[in-house]
């Protein structure tokens, strides 16, 4: 079990305004505020961008001094006029002024005070180091560079053997830089004294029994060697203040850097924040590397004897818990099922009580037990502490399970008050909820607890009596719901139909191209608005999610059941089919793209138009003879507060067949014998106009002549000409808009009246008129005017001729006679 320490409020915030807290101390604890020391001091959001430094070396050495010099901490450091001492204890920890940078000042090596003990710590603490730190600075004297003990080569020798084992499974090698600080130098050059340190660490390095895989390495493998010197403190004072501030900047060096004391590969990859645990859990690692004794006969003693002491205890307070369980049982006896009486006779703080009791039983134990070893006293009370508190929860379990089984009779019989109701599940919701929520308000006062410790410790027994409860009052609500459904989804169903019902007839009449087509967009809003719906009716009625969703499936099964049979049974008679036919030909033959009727022409291609009607109604007949739906709710998922919509959202056809072949014959048969029909009438029609529109282009010619002079007249008169700049526009649109054919249907028609009165007119000025020169210029039309058309398209003729009028003027006759002169 890990040992820790932890500081009084007070003693902390003393520590924190010395910017240092004792990571771990004397006796080896770790210190549980240092977590709270990293957040202080602005570290614990850094995540990777800080670095570690420790420092070892021999107690008095200067080591914190050099420290404080270096990262302006502010660690406590040896008064000298007092004598010498060990000031650092254990392990303490700082951070830099204004760098993120953690420093670890380790207790110094060769300590009198721990005497013959030290070696074991110097281990733990110099492993610890070399797990955590990237950096560690080694503080050494230059004049005892050379010496096997003064220059701490055996502890040297410890921290490669430390470090191999520490690191030998680490595939990416992250190597650790060790900074030899060598103090008081003074003649021999910092370049022998550093070759004299590596020599002595690449032999130590070679005596050392390595790992297979690491028998040719060497120590620059896994450390990066770096050597620094720095005059003596006192007699060289400016010169040793220059020589720290230059090393002091090299550590506030960031990136790779040649002069940086942190690469990038030397990061130990803890986050700021991990950064507590991780050292907590490897200091413990390490100190908890011990061998384990074989228990001495005082220890066996101390076993037999707390265990007497245990049982005694135990036999105490099982007779105390006796006595209540005696009380449960007459309580179950004589409660009758009221639930309120009930109420009034439990205990509402029976948790506390027990374990009041409980610690009553403890103390006992403690007091009668501290004679002998504590590890062996702690293990049977651990042991007796598990008797206990199983006793105490099997009595609050059964003042628990009291209420529960009353609580379950009293909403069983509330529950039935509800479903005699005429509509039951109007607010269902919330009468259950109410019923559910007095349940559990007595139950909670029975279960709790003023006692932090007592909540804990039947955290568990009551957590397992509520889902007990949550379970048995969900199956008898259940039964309830069964019937709540069925009756809300037999409504919804039919209320589906018959909206279904309607968008056919309506659809049919309006004469799609594609019925199934269009009935597809209307439909899906019809079933999502039901889903949707029957979503909140179920939701009324305190379903879970999985259930409804479920609902929902079987729901959309009972759509497409009810879909097939609507429209079966709407076209089942085949006057009614036929008329939607019938209707579907009339639409495409006998009226045009805009549904204009059509006033058939002589130009009009009646074959090809009855031809395509013809098939376009095949094709309705077709394609009503299967169905052919696909049903999309994708814009349920809005609507419906269910999170797995999922296996509802994907497209799901209906098909099925409407028609047999032997009644698709039939209708064929009948609109075949409608269609000849509608195509008799309209060829009888377009005959009788087509005699109408026989009208020889010469009469056009005939118009243009003898109406020259009235042009002519029209041209001058500007009144005249204004109508015609009015009525010729007006022409054009009808031409545009394809209603010339008509117009000139109308005025055939009425020329036909007034023919014979113009012929008349004609004639009787041809006759009359003469010209004095007797230049004769009277020409003759070839072609006969009809009066009137046959049936068969030919025309009769009236057997009159026209001459055309002499519109010549005397000037213009002398001047063709002139002409004629000449050329003779």
């Amino acid at each position: 079990m890990a040992r820790v320490q932890s500081l009084t409020t007070e003693d902390y915030r003393q520590n924190l305004e010395n910017g240092f807290i004792q990571m771990v101390n004397y006796e080896e604890e770790f210190n549980s505020q240092v977590s709270q020391f990293v957040r202080d001091v602005g570290l614990y959001n850094a995540d990777l961008d800080y670095h570690v430094v420790a420092v070892m070396g021999c107690q008095s050495s200067g080591k914190s001094t050099l420290l404080n010099l270096l990262f302006g901490t502010q660690f406590r450091t040896m008064d000298a006029n007092t004598g010498r001492y060990q000031v650092t204890q254990g392990i303490w920890l700082s951070k830099d002024k204004d760098f993120p940078i953690l420093v670890l000042d380790l207790e110094g090596t060769d300590s009198r005070e721990r005497g013959e003990e030290a070696a074991s710590f110097e281990r733990k603490s110099t492993l610890f180091a070399l797990a955590v730190a990237d950096v560690l600075i080694v503080n050494m004297w230059a004049q005892d560079v050379g010496r096997y003990v003064a220059a701490n080569l055996a502890l040297l020798r410890t921290v490669l053997e430390l470090n191999l084992q520490l690191f030998q499974n680490d595939r990416e090698h992250r190597k650790t830089k060790l900074l030899f600080v060598l103090r008081d130098h003074v003649e021999t050059s910092l370049d022998l004294l550093a070759k004299t340190i590596r020599t002595d660490l690449e032999e130590t390095w070679k005596n050392l029994q390595k790992p297979s895989q690491f028998e040719n390495s060497t120590v620059e493998n896994f450390f990066e060697l770096k050597f620094v010197s720095l005059p003596h403190m006192v007699l060289k004072t400016e010169e040793f203040k220059a020589a720290v501030t230059n090393l002091r900047n090299q550590f506030h060096i960031k990136g790779n850097s040649p002069d940086s004391m942190f690469p990038e590969s030397y990061r130990r990859l803890v986050a700021a924040d991990g950064f507590t645990t991780y050292a907590n859990n490897i200091w413990e690692t390490i100190r908890s590397n011990k061998e384990v004794d074989i228990p001495s006969q005082r220890e066996m003693l101390a076993t037999v004897r707390c265990e007497e002491i245990a049982e005694e205890v135990y036999l105490n307070i099982h007779h105390k818990f006796q006595n209540w369980n005696e009380t449960f049982d007459m309580l179950k006896r004589n409660s009758k099922g009221n639930f309120e009486d009930l109420y009034e006779k439990l205990i509402d703080d029976l948790g506390d009580q027990i374990w009041q009791i409980m610690m009553e039983a403890i103390e006992a134990y403690n007091n009668g037990t501290k004679r002998y070893i504590s590890s062996v006293s702690e293990a049977k009370k651990v042991k007796l502490q598990e008797r206990i508190e199983a006793e105490g929860k099997e009595l609050f379990l059964r003042q628990l399970s009291l209420v529960e089984e009353h609580g379950l009779l009293f909403l069983e019989k509330e529950l039935e008050h509800l479903a005699s109701r005429t509509k039951p599940w109007i607010d269902f919701q919330t009468q259950v909820c109410h019923l559910l929520e007095k349940f559990w308000k007595t139950f909670r006062n029975i279960a709790s607890c003023s006692l932090g410790e007592a909540k804990l410790l039947f955290k568990e027994v009551i957590q397992s009596k509520e889902e007990e409860f949550e379970q048995r009052e969900q199956k008898m609500v259940e039964r309830f719901r069964r019937s709540v459904v069925d009756k809300t989804i037999q409504v919804c169903v039919e209320k589906t139909g018959s909206q279904f019902r309607n968008l056919f007839i309506t659809t049919l009449e309006n004469n799609p191209q594609d019925i199934w087509l269009s009935l597809n967009r209307p439909l899906s809003s019809i079933i999502s608005e039901s889903l949707k719906e029957l979503a909140i009716c179920l939701n009324e009625i305190c379903l879970d999610e999985d259930r409804r969703m479920s609902i929902l499936k079987n729901v959309l099964t009972r759509f497409e059941e009810e879909i097939e049979l609507r429209v079966k049974d709407l076209l089942s008679s085949n006057s009614v089919t036929m008329s939607y036919l019938y209707r579907k030909f009339d639409n495409c033959f006998r009226k045009d793209s805009r549904g204009v009727p059509r006033v058939w022409k002589p130009g009009d291609d009646l074959d090809s138009l009855y031809l395509d009607a013809k098939r376009e109604t095949q094709s309705l007949l077709i394609t009503l003879s299967e169905a052919k739906l696909t049903i999309s709710l994708e814009n349920l998922r809005n609507e419906v507060a269910i999170e797995n919509l999922s296996d509802l959202m994907h497209d799901s056809e209906i098909v099925f067949e409407i028609f047999s072949v032997e009644r698709r014959n039939t209708l064929e048969e009948k609109l075949e014998d409608y269609a000849k029909l509608a195509y008799t009438e309209a060829k009888r029609s377009q005959e009788t106009i087509h005699t109408r529109s026989q009208i020889p282009s010469w009469l056009y010619i005939a118009l243009f002549v003898l109406g020259f002079n009235e042009m002519k007249m029209v041209l001058r008169n500007p009144l005249l000409l204004l109508s015609v700049l009015l009525i010729l526009p007006v022409l054009y649109v009808l031409v545009q808009a394809n209603l010339h054919s008509m117009l000139f249907s109308m005025v055939l028609s009425k020329m036909e009246q007034y023919l014979p009165v113009l012929q008349g007119r004609m004639h009787s000025v041809t006759s009359t008129e003469t010209i004095s020169s007797g230049v004769n210029l009277q020409s003759s039309f070839d072609s006969p005017i009809p009066n009137r058309v046959t049936g068969n398209g030919t025309a009769k003729t009236t057997g009159i001729r026209l001459r055309k009028p002499n519109h010549f003027s005397q000037e213009t006759v002398s001047r063709r006679r002139r002409n004629s002169a000449g050329s003779e």
